[in-house]
């Protein structure tokens, strides 16, 4: 039997007098790609820059409706064309936001040159979204633009909109709806050149949403994490507190957590939720026969934002926005244990509505604490401590989760150590969180 390595790489002795913290469960069936273009095999997190180290992405899926080749030009050019200029096109293995190369059109005089699709069909009144990353030989304006066509592949009309595109990557987002009479589109990107200058194009993405998700070359399927609620949750008090940082608030969304969809009368009754609909931040704990609530108006998208929510039978529901007191209201008696055997963070119970955006520094903990010591984490600037009431701390800065194993927390000297089953080699290694 092979042997099993241990290497900690702690600069102190560590007590093991703490507790084992639930196993987290991550899932995403398809493959997906962080901000920088790496690609990220399926059910492994997507981790990016967070408020205090790593956050974890949790997005819905989609469909990316270019080809992969349209989309970061891997294999030949392809589907796409000069569409406006003198130019020529090229496949460029020299330069890339993702994979191994990008489309480079190269002006051979003065003026405006575009990079576009072919047309790729659609369905009349409905939103879509094109999204593309671009970078020039010199920083000048541009535009992105949606063109629509008849079924006759004729031009109906376009939305534009004015970009500036510079030396760096960038992603150039738009959002338009297709006309009645539209049948098909196509995605152009144009760069008012000189005589020798270069346009790239890459990571591209055709969407149909009002908003742009992340790239994906193909088809990614939602994202779900989830924890056991025993252990975790005490159902007649409690706090919950975590960092959000979401990128589009246009529909109803399960930003924190979510113990039920929220859809009927019995889940209302049996529910623990905190999500965002309609400009509104909310939270909801279930009685059994219907459910207490709090709610207060948020637009923060793009930006982190602590988010906490308290609980206490026969006293009161608490919703804190940046450490202040949101809202609260008084409540009466609670279930005396919970119904669903999951947390589901980020998203509902049926792995749908997902937040679309960054979770960061997740502290659940066994008592209703109070608003000082809301304020006071949050003033800290630090990340939320572990103490006798942590139930779960999740801040994601050194997973490295292998998911037929699982990751395993300890709460050791109110410090957390990871510890990681690796497949490969059997080896056990750790680092401090």
């Amino acid at each position: 039997m092979p042997s099993l390595g241990l290497g900690l790489g702690l600069q102190k002795q560590i007590m093991m007098a703490g507790k084992m913290q639930p196993i987290a469960t991550f899932t995403r069936p398809t493959p997906a790609y962080l901000s920088d273009g790496t690609q990220v095999a399926a059910n492994v997190p997507r981790f990016e820059p967070g408020k205090f180290g790593k956050a974890i992405m949790l997005e819905e899926g989609t469909t990316n409706l270019l080809t992969v080749n349209q989309s970061s030009v891997e294999t030949d050019l392809t589907g796409l064309a000069i569409g406006t200029g003198s130019a020529s096109l090229s496949r460029d293995t020299s330069t890339a936001w993702h994979g191994i190369a990008s489309a480079k059109a190269t002006a051979s005089a003065n003026g405006n040159i575009s990079i576009c699709t072919s047309r790729i069909s659609i369905t009349a009144n409905n939103v879509y979204t094109a999204s593309v990353y671009a970078k020039a030989s010199v920083s000048r304006g541009g535009d992105l633009a949606l063109w629509w066509f008849d079924s006759n592949n004729a031009i109906i009309s376009n939305t534009l909109k004015d970009i500036t595109i510079t030396t760096s990557w960038q992603r150039f987002i738009i959002s338009g709806t297709a006309p009645s009479n539209a049948a098909s589109c196509w995605v152009e990107l144009y760069y008012i050149a000189d005589a020798g200058d270069a346009l790239w194009w890459d990571g591209a993405q055709l969407e149909q949403k009002p908003y742009a998700t992340s790239f994906i070359d193909g088809t990614r399927a939602a994202e779900s994490l989830t924890i056991p609620t025993a252990g975790v949750l005490n159902p007649q008090e409690g706090t919950i507190e975590f960092w959000l940082n979401p990128y589009a608030l246009s529909r109803n969304m399960y930003i924190g957590i979510g113990g039920t969809r929220y859809a009927s009368v019995t889940e209302d009754g049996n529910s623990y939720n905190i999500w965002y609909d309609a400009g509104y931040l909310l939270g909801a704990w279930g009685y059994g026969t219907g459910h207490y609530n709090v709610n207060t108006a948020f637009s923060a998208k793009n930006t982190w934002t602590a988010i906490a929510v308290t609980w206490k039978a026969n006293d009161s529901l608490k919703l804190f926005v940046s450490g202040a007191l949101a809202d609260s209201t008084s409540i009466g008696a609670l279930n005396p244990s919970f119904p669903y055997q999951k947390i589901f963070i980020g998203c509902t119970s049926l792995m749908d509505v997902q937040a679309d955006g960054l979770i960061d520094d997740l502290r659940i903990s066994s008592r209703a604490r109070t608003d000082e010591e809301i304020l006071a984490a949050y003033q800290s600037g630090q990340p939320a401590p572990v103490d006798e009431w942590t139930t779960l701390k999740l801040n994601f800065s050194y997973f490295e989760w292998r998911y037929e194993f699982q990751s395993i927390y300890f709460l050791l000297s109110h410090e957390e150590y990871e510890i990681k089953l690796e497949v490969i080699g059997l080896a056990i290694s750790g680092s401090t969180i």
